[in-house]
């Protein structure tokens, strides 16, 4: 049929095809009435499939006796020629189709095959070093993270390390402190207390004396002549060799070295050897001394040793504030937990700043200000201002705080002594504590679970907060002031306003105290020159029915009350020193010997815990033991134990 047909082309660039569809009636497919031709022009159908931008594919076009190859440059057939001549070094890479159906070639009809060759042009242009370089560069970041990484956690365990080395010699050093500076300081301190005591107890035995010379002189002359004969006589008595204890007596005085101890005692003597001897001329020195003839320089010397004591108490007082700032620092602060009657402690440790308050003429004034509520068992809802704790209804009084006495002590006198420190005279400050029940929506008793220091537990139902509220009429601050107010080390003005005293920690101390309380501490001023109010708030329990409040506050009321020195009608106890520190130990014992207290010793907790098991066999057991806490084979808290 090709003999018929003619194919009418533009351009003769290689073969082309004709495709005959015969036409037969649907009844009778076997007639054949017609047929459809269809050309197929090869070069025309490629520039058509393949887009502009392919370059370099060969196109093998192959029936059963001929094979012609097409060359594709920029989506056109480019060339043409016979035979196949694709890239043969490519053929690999080579796709094939078969044109013809099997069940066409099966029925006779010629099998036709078209296959596609990428050329090296096509190669160069569709082939990329993107993924080898991506998989290097995603390597080299794989590596270079893995380094940055080491090296990271190499800097951050080297800052580790020096952090603990650094924490480690902090503690070292705080140890230090403790032991080798404050330890020393605290023994200056009760060498002081040791040095007034035995200066005032020889200045009131020459007040004595002189008391009585003036009574002898308003003496008959026989009886004084008498009396000047038995002295002259007791001044010529020898005195005994080898004894372990040699005294002078001269009058009413007895001067004694006791065991080589090197301590001086002037004690009067008997009252029946007062009566009929004339001092002689040692007791009539000091009978001057203490005659008011140098009274002015004993005052003066008392007072040099009260600014030398109050010197060392401030360095203490520095010591102990470095001290907690490091607990603080590390959350190691530790609080021996109480009921605490809150009105009355803050009744008692406000009374501590009265007198100084009065010396500087300044006004301290306390108020109680509780809110009366229907919860309390209150009639009215007016706020009520009293200036005394024991005016308080009972439903109040009976409120308590748990926390720590001395502690919360501590955070109140240091805002005191703060407000008494920038205020001048003439000033006042107003110490309130006031009660904040629980608002409406907060109704809902809250109870909550503490273990006390006593090793008891309890559950106490949470009624509101306890508002302390310090203000006074000092310096004021500025705004830039209040924002840094409780930072560390913040001090303002320092030698104008506190004369270099003061370490700076104090109100970042008491913060971290109130904070560890479940509290929050504030503080306002309206600006410099217009005082300062300071405010603490700590959550309030109402006490358990079936205890007294008091009776539970018994270990601690010795807190922030002044003790009597006297020793009069005082018990006479046998006491236990332990302190490695000799110095210590020996001031102390002097002490409490001179108040008639019998006291044994001991330099570590070994040896206290020998003594005591001694005393007990003997059924003689101590009634008290001072027991340091650093000390070398076993430690205060180890031995107490």
């Amino acid at each position: 049929m090709t003999d018929h047909v003619t194919i009418v082309r533009l351009a003769h660039r290689g073969p082309a095809s004709m495709m005959f569809q015969p036409v037969f009636p649907a009844k009778d497919p076997r007639q054949l009435v017609g047929l459809i031709a269809s050309p197929i022009i090869w070069d025309e159908i490629f520039e058509n499939v393949f887009n502009k931008d392919v370059d370099g594919v060969d196109c093998v076009l192959e029936s059963e006796t001929k094979v012609h190859t097409y060359n594709i440059a920029k989506g056109k057939v480019e060339s043409f020629a016979e035979g196949a001549l694709q890239q043969t070094h490519l053929q690999h890479l080579g796709q094939m189709v078969n044109l013809t159906p099997a069940e066409l070639h099966e029925m006779g009809a010629p099998m036709y095959k078209l296959a596609m060759y990428p050329s090296d042009d096509f190669q160069k242009t569709y082939s990329t070093d993107n993924p080898r370089n991506g998989a290097i560069v995603a390597v080299s970041v794989m590596i270079f993270a893995a380094i940055l990484f080491l090296l990271y956690d190499y800097f951050v365990r080297r800052e580790f390390e020096e952090r603990k080395n650094l924490l480690d010699a902090k503690r070292q050093f705080m140890r230090f402190i403790s032991h080798e500076v404050r330890t020393p300081l605290n023994a200056v301190v009760m060498g002081l207390n040791v040095l007034k005591s035995e200066l005032q107890g020889l200045f009131e035995s020459g007040e004595e004396i002189v008391q009585r010379r003036r009574s002898m002189d308003h003496q008959p002359t026989k009886q004084r002549e008498e009396v000047s004969q038995r002295r002259r006589s007791m001044d010529h008595q020898p005195i005994e060799k080898g004894s372990s204890q040699s005294s002078i007596k001269s009058g009413s005085f007895k001067i004694e070295s006791k065991g080589g101890s090197g301590i001086l005692e002037a004690n009067p003597l008997q009252e029946e050897k007062r009566v009929d001897l004339e001092p002689s001329s040692s007791t009539r020195r000091m009978s001057l001394r203490g005659s008011g003839v140098n009274n002015r320089g004993f005052r003066e010397c008392m007072g040099l040793l009260d600014e030398i004591q109050k010197g060392t108490n401030a360095a203490v007082a520095v010591l102990n504030d470095v001290l907690n700032y490091d607990k603080i620092e590390h959350k190691s602060l530790k609080l021996e937990l109480s009921l605490l009657p809150v009105w009355q402690d803050f009744e008692r440790t406000i009374a501590e700043f009265r007198i100084p308050a009065a010396k500087k003429d300044v006004s301290l004034n306390t108020v109680f200000e509780p809110l009366h509520t229907e919860t309390l068992s209150f009639r009215d809802v007016e706020r009520a201002t009293l200036s005394r704790s024991e005016d308080l209804p009972d439903a109040v009084k009976n409120l308590c705080l748990v926390g720590d006495s001395s502690r919360m002590a501590q955070v109140l006198r240091n805002i005191i002594s703060n407000a008494l420190k920038f205020t001048a005279a003439g000033g006042s400050i107003e110490a309130k504590l006031g009660f904040n029940p629980l608002q409406d929506h907060d109704k809902r008793k809250r109870v909550e679970k503490f273990k006390l220091n006593s090793g008891r537990e309890v559950a106490l139902e949470r009624q509101g907060t306890v508002e302390y509220r310090i203000t006074d009429t000092g310096a004021g601050m500025s705004e830039a002031q209040l924002q840094s107010l409780f930072g560390e080390g913040v001090q303002f003005n320092a030698n104008q306003l506190q004369a270099g005293q003061g370490s700076g920690l104090g109100l970042y101390i008491s913060k971290g105290i109130v904070e560890q309380h479940e509290g929050t501490i504030g503080a306002e001023s309206e600006g410099l020159g217009h005082g300062t109010s300071f405010t603490v708030l700590l959550p309030i329990y109402a006490f358990p029915a079936d205890q007294d409040l008091e009776d539970s506050h018994l270990d601690q009321r010795g807190v922030g009350s002044t003790v009597s020195t006297s020793s009069a009608g005082a018990e006479k106890l046998r006491l236990l020193v332990v302190d490695d520190a000799l110095s210590n130990r020996k001031f102390l014992v002097r002490l409490l010997s001179k108040k008639g207290h019998e006291c044994d010793q001991a330099e570590n907790g070994q040896e206290a815990v020998d003594l005591v098991k001694k005393s007990m066999e003997e059924g003689n057991a101590y009634s008290s033991i001072l027991m340091d806490f650093e000390m070398p084979i076993i430690d205060g808290p180890t031995a107490t134990s």
